[in-house]
């Protein structure tokens, strides 16, 4: 589970990086949707990692000047990749496609 510690103080760093602001309303409702989904230390270096790998004007152009993703966004990027399962129909084995993505801009 993510403390709201770790929360807030990676938060307020993806924040300052990508110069987006925010209301407690916001901020909340972000929190509340990744709390269960990610631990401290995947928040952390998925944080670091969208913070060194995404340049500002790519985070403009996706999110808009100034813009913030939203929590499907936020989600998207933190939640434990998914993976699903299909049948191989020539050899019968399953097959697992990774169906993940990240706010990570390509």
């Amino acid at each position: 589970m993510l403390s709201s510690e770790t929360f807030l103080k990676q938060f307020l760093l993806m924040s300052e990086n990508f110069g987006f602001g925010f209301t407690t309303e916001y901020q909340l409702m972000i929190y509340a949707g990744l709390k269960n989904l990610v631990n401290d230390q995947e928040f952390v270096r998925i944080s670091h990692g969208i913070i060194k790998d995404t340049k500002l004007t790519d985070w403009n152009a996706a999110y808009g000047f100034k813009g913030k993703p939203a929590l499907a966004d936020w989600i998207e990027a933190y939640a434990p990749p998914k993976k699903k399962w299909k049948c191989d129909e020539s050899t019968g084995f399953k097959v697992i496609e990774d169906i993940s993505n990240n706010l990570r801009i390509k």
